[in-house]
């Protein structure tokens, strides 16, 4: 269940993504990599939030958490950066996205799942000052 939970958020992130990634640099006219690299990051934080609040059902949000998400967030951000946009010279720049995201979603997936919220994120840690 937590990993389909997590592949909702993931598809809700995609929309995130792809939504701001189109603003950026169809309608505003941003360059594609900066645009990219902005739509991921503001997705990366949106799925952090649901993640913990959802999936994990920690039920509250937590800096450490979202450090660590982030932080390990950034090699699936290379990755689908550095996918989209080589990709983006073949295809329409939203389905070059598109690639770029689902080839980092997996390595995404194990590194937070082991580490973010793995053994040591329990509701305990809450009551941390």
């Amino acid at each position: 269940m937590q990993l389909l939970r997590f592949g909702v958020v993931g598809v809700l992130g995609t929309a995130v993504n792809i939504f701001i990634l189109h603003v950026l640099h169809n309608e505003l006219g941003w360059g594609f990599t900066r645009s990219s690299m902005i739509a991921t990051e503001l997705a990366i934080i949106q799925n952090y939030v649901w993640n913990e609040l959802w999936t994990f059902h920690l039920r509250q949000l937590h800096m450490r958490r979202l450090v660590q998400y982030n932080v390990s967030s950034l090699l699936g951000f290379g990755v689908t950066v550095a996918v989209a946009t080589t990709v983006k010279e073949l295809i329409d720049p939203r389905l070059a996205q598109l690639v770029g995201i689902l080839c980092g979603a997996g390595l995404n997936y194990l590194v937070n799942v082991r580490w973010t919220w793995g053994p040591g994120a329990t509701p305990d840690e809450l009551a941390e000052p």
